[in-house]
């Protein structure tokens, strides 16, 4: 049979997540900020992604600073502690330039 959709899906596996790209317009000496919501479950099974690619490239002969991080809620359940604050990974570091590429997999990262 033709057609090149997807057959069934196995019983349990999650449904291929969508690529999200998001491009910034900038004036120049302004500043911006860009949050993505990792675990949404407003968006079931979509809404937890697997690892985050930022790949960002300046035009016209500009520069910016760039800083990427990650913000995860504190652990809950039993054991975990009240009240605590969310914890912060730092990326990329604050770093001048005109190109920049990362990867973040939170299943393999270390820090987590």
């Amino acid at each position: 049979q033709g057609g090149g959709g997807a057959g069934p899906r196995a019983p349990g596996r999650r449904p291929p997540a969508m690529a999200e790209r998001v491009r910034l317009d900038i004036a120049s000496g302004q500043k911006a900020s860009h949050r993505l919501t990792w675990n949404d479950p407003q968006l079931g099974f979509n809404g937890s992604l697997g690892h985050l690619d930022w790949s960002v490239v300046v035009l016209d002969e500009m520069t910016i600073d760039l800083e990427v991080s990650v913000q995860f809620a504190p652990a809950s359940g039993p054991g975990a502690e009240a009240g605590a604050a969310p914890g912060l990974i730092l990326l990329q570091e604050t770093e001048r330039g005109r190109t920049f590429r990362g990867t973040f997999d939170p299943a393999s990262d270390p820090r987590l």
